[in-house]
């Protein structure tokens, strides 16, 4: 028998959601205050009790979702519950956190490069200039690199574009385990890569990007990875574009020098030093 939507508002009146847990269980100090939570949640069942109800939504991207409501007494007429009832609510539930859930995917893909995981250039940007502010307040040196994997076209062609997606991402996650938790690194586009360093001068910077260059030889590959790598210190009143270009203005030079190196810009000119 279908449920009309006034008798639904009617009886949701006389009940507040309390609780609500993913597939990991609360401790037990928590689940003895609702004794009907297990045996929901191990029927598959809503489980009434003269308190509460327990109703199993269903599986969302946070695991198993059971949901517990408490009754309110001082609205509490004895109206019937029924599976019903029970079964729209678990409906209407899952289907707003099935919506939460794709919110966030599209969110996280908009975000993160599907092949590396890292952050991708919306992410640089907003970070960029959330650090320039807390630079420019502080007085704090900021640094960015771009770094560039050496000779990638010519090892898709010998070897293969998946094993090129393969140095990619094992690259991406030798240099993301050494950078700090205050870094960003990103897949800047196709083999270069760009880190956001906080705190960091030009000088430190080249340590940095000297660092990352080195973990780039041990990445499992066919042949030998190099990467070569342009610094650039932040001046703190230049645009963020303009730091973006002198550091891929010094990774130019070191790829005209010779690759296998790292360059860094002067924060006060446009050419490299």
């Amino acid at each position: 028998m279908a449920t009309s939507r006034s008798s639904c508002g009617r009886w949701a009146e006389n009940w507040n959601i309390v609780a609500a847990w993913p597939s990991r269980r609360p401790e037990d100090e928590a689940l003895s205050r609702f004794p009907g939570f297990v045996e929901a949640v191990d029927s598959f069942n809503a489980v009434v009790t003269r308190d509460h109800c327990f109703i199993p939504v269903g599986f969302t991207g946070a695991g198993e979702l059971t949901v517990a409501l408490d009754r309110d007494a001082r609205k509490w007429k004895g109206d019937p519950f029924s599976l019903e009832m029970t079964g729209a609510m678990a409906a209407g539930l899952l289907r707003v956190a099935s919506q939460i859930d794709q919110v966030d995917l599209l969110r996280a893909t908009s975000r993160t490069d599907a092949l590396t995981g890292l952050a991708n250039r919306r992410v640089l940007t907003e970070r960029a200039e959330t650090e320039m502010a807390r630079s420019r307040r502080s007085g704090a040196p900021l640094s960015v690199a771009i770094l560039d994997i050496d000779h990638f076209k010519a090892y898709n062609d010998e070897f293969g574009h998946l094993a090129g997606d393969q140095v990619l991402a094992s690259i991406s996650l030798l240099m993301a385990d050494r950078l700090r938790g205050q870094d960003l690194l990103v897949r800047y586009g196709g083999e270069e890569f760009c880190t956001l360093l906080p705190d960091v001068d030009a000088i430190g910077g080249r340590v940095v990007v000297d660092e990352l260059r080195a973990l780039a030889r041990t990445t499992p590959s066919h042949t030998v990875v190099t990467i070569s790598g342009g610094v650039a210190q932040w001046d703190g009143a230049e645009s963020f574009e303009a730091l973006l270009e002198r550091a891929d203005q010094a990774l130019y030079t070191a790829k005209r020098s010779g690759r296998d190196r790292t360059v860094v810009a002067n924060p006060h000119e446009a050419e490299p030093i």
